[in-house]
């Protein structure tokens, strides 16, 4: 990573959101907007992408590879969203069993997809590492889940981060929520306990949980990396059933709320 906040160049942009591994709507996409095979445009546009490249798609590699020599060729700028910070921190997802390939069973929905050879591992994580959290000019700002203005105070001085400098980083603000947290656990585990076995069951309604829903969104919203890439959370005022668990908090409109 270059730099956490980095700056946008001057002149006109494209902006393409979360493209998914959709390489085949990638280009059809381009190609609608004037772009050549090579990310170039008659009218001098450049291309920002606004994070979650990958996953999910059937060509994550095709999309990545495209995108980053654009990068190189100074005629595209890209920000990391919440699919290239689960790779970066090792986490097999849904959807991005193309970069592991470990047969994940919750992927096969997905097939068929490209996937990434094994000894280009380490080099697309150090490529994904280059990827700021945020892109910034005077009447613009680009970031992939949410502008919170402390957290981007808390990142935009980091520069020359590696993959393994990236995790370091997001384990020091994992660990200091961790601290903030640690007076709340018990009282965490005593209310979740009698609610243990339904958690994963939707057909069992479970209520708000209080307490944990306060650990859910320390979880969150006391690290800033999690923030940019994924957003604030709050309270729910009724518990959810999703991703495979009931969940108790929602995540914040904070555009309602922006003022700058």
């Amino acid at each position: 990573m270059t730099r956490c906040i980095a700056e946008l160049p001057d002149g006109p942009l494209d902006l393409v959101g979360d493209v998914h591994g959709h390489w085949d709507a990638l280009r059809g996409l381009l190609g609608r907007l004037g772009y050549d095979a090579q990310g170039r445009h008659p009218q001098g546009r450049r291309l920002v992408f606004v994070g979650d490249l990958i996953d999910r798609g059937p060509d994550s590699p095709a999309v990545l590879d495209w995108v980053f020599q654009r990068v190189r060729d100074g005629r595209a700028w890209a920000v990391m969203g919440n699919h290239e910070l689960n790779l970066l921190r090792g986490e097999e997802k849904e959807g991005n069993d193309w970069f592991w390939n470990k047969g994940n069973p919750q992927d096969h929905k997905f097939e068929p997809f490209a996937r990434l050879a094994a000894q280009r591992q380490q080099t697309m994580l150090e490529q994904l590492a280059t990827l700021p959290l945020a892109l910034v000019r005077d009447d613009l700002r680009v970031v992939h889940a949410c502008w919170e203005a402390a957290a981007v105070a808390a990142l935009k001085d980091l520069d020359d981060v590696g993959a393994e400098e990236f995790r370091a980083l997001f384990d020091r603000f994992e660990q200091a929520r961790a601290r903030d947290a640690a007076a709340s656990m018990a009282e965490a585990a005593r209310e979740r306990a009698p609610w243990e076995p339904f958690l994963k069951r939707r057909e069992v309604a479970v209520p708000v949980l209080p307490a944990n829903a306060q650990l859910d969104v320390l979880h969150q919203n006391g690290n800033p990396i999690r923030i940019l890439t994924s957003g604030l959370e709050e309270v729910s005022r009724v518990a959810h059933f999703a991703g495979g668990k009931w969940r108790f908090t929602d995540r914040m409109r904070w555009w309602n709320t922006y003022a700058d």
